[in-house]
């Protein structure tokens, strides 16, 4: 972490202006793209393991791995629509991966306002199947707060 921030420091002392906010772009889309990546990860799995009674991410991704890459797909879609940025070939996989690494950790939808709410917010026609799901849940008493 600390030698990344080291090179971009590096080569925004290194470069003219015009070519430190190619640099400074480039790594505010870097940021971005990576944020709504594990956003749409932990919104994506809590949300499938709340919904199909799974008591870890891992349960989720093993039983519903289908359900999982659709409501993954579709987030990430609505998001590069919302936000005109594009995610790295793969990115299913790679949080498949790292659903691997941390498989004991348990389901729940919480911090709503943090987690599943933007996608809530761009609506039923762009995340059916995510507000479809929490609807869901709602309806059965799984959440611990209501929707708006």
């Amino acid at each position: 972490m600390y030698f990344a921030l080291f090179v971009i420091c590096f080569l925004l002392s290194y470069f003219h202006s015009h070519d430190k906010q190619k640099i400074f772009t480039y790594a505010q889309t870097c940021t971005h793209q990576t944020i709504m990546t594990h956003l749409s990860w932990i919104a994506t799995y809590m949300l499938v393991g709340t919904a199909k009674d799974c008591s870890s991410v891992g349960q989720a991704g093993a039983e519903h791995t289908k359900l999982v890459e659709d409501v993954i797909s579709e987030l990430v879609t609505a998001v590069s629509a919302k936000e005109g940025i594009s995610f790295k070939h793969g990115s299913i996989e790679r949080l498949a991966a790292y659903t691997d690494v941390v498989s004991n950790f348990p389901c729940g939808v919480k911090e709503f306002e943090w987690r599943n709410k933007y996608f809530y917010d761009l609506g039923d026609d762009a995340c059916p199947l995510h507000n479809g799901l929490l609807k869901e849940c709602a309806s059965a008493g799984k959440l611990g707060f209501d929707l708006p």
